[in-house]
């Protein structure tokens, strides 16, 4: 058998895998600041786009999870729509004379 024990086959996955992340973590983050190496400008991949990815990265935080769309979604159909309903219902009643009727059931 080319692999006398079963675990060493896992074992020598586990090794690889982190060996390939150490060395992926190290490309995307180091050098922090930008060194010259053989002539070469050496920065950290990541930290070289950090600026463009971040405001990729807002865009889409704005649009997909934080948008109006879907904070209204969540407040008047999430699982705590009733409790937000009750909330507004509450205090428009304190604004208004007649309140606001049969609001939310």
């Amino acid at each position: 058998a080319a692999f006398p024990f079963s675990w060493t086959l896992a074992a020598g996955g586990a090794l690889v895998g982190l060996v390939t992340d150490w060395v992926a973590l190290q490309l995307l983050f180091r050098p922090v600041e930008p060194r010259r190496f053989l002539g070469v400008m050496w920065h950290g991949f990541f930290l070289r786009r950090q600026a463009e990815v971040s405001r990729d990265f807002a865009a889409f935080v704005a649009a997909e999870l934080v948008a109006p769309r879907h904070l209204w979604r969540a407040l008047l159909e999430g699982p705590r729509s009733s409790r937000f309903v009750e909330a507004l219902a509450d205090a428009f009643a304190e604004e208004l004379p007649g309140g606001l009727g049969a609001v939310g059931g």
